[in-house]
């Protein structure tokens, strides 16, 4: 279901994965089963595993674990995320929240 995406490179596709409006893929790119995009750029040199689902975010040079949810209209590069991880924006301008695993750098 990738008709309304705009696909360059080598990219991989699911079974079962959806691929909305406003999506650019950028190979290299594997995308895993079950994963769903909206409103994204992901690559170059990017893997998203299975059940993940990504929006609003530009994505490169990244591993994105299972089921990951990103919504957020941010740049993400060089990072491996974990599986499990929900990144959004906080609708309030008061503190974050965070869970950070041991070894983990963050860059805000």
């Amino acid at each position: 279901t990738a008709q309304h995406a705009k696909i360059s490179g080598l990219v991989h596709i699911g079974n079962g994965s959806q691929i909305g409006e406003g999506v650019v893929l950028q190979g290299p790119v594997i995308i895993g089963e079950n994963v769903v995009l909206e409103q994204c750029t992901i690559g170059p040199y990017v893997t998203i595993s299975s059940g993940s689902e990504i929006r609003r975010a530009r994505i490169d040079d990244s591993i994105i674990l299972d089921n990951a949810n990103i919504n957020i209209d941010m740049h993400i590069t060089h990072s491996i995320i974990g599986k499990h991880v929900t990144l959004t924006k906080k609708d309030t301008d008061g503190g974050r929240s965070m869970i950070v695993g041991d070894k983990t750098r963050v860059e805000l």
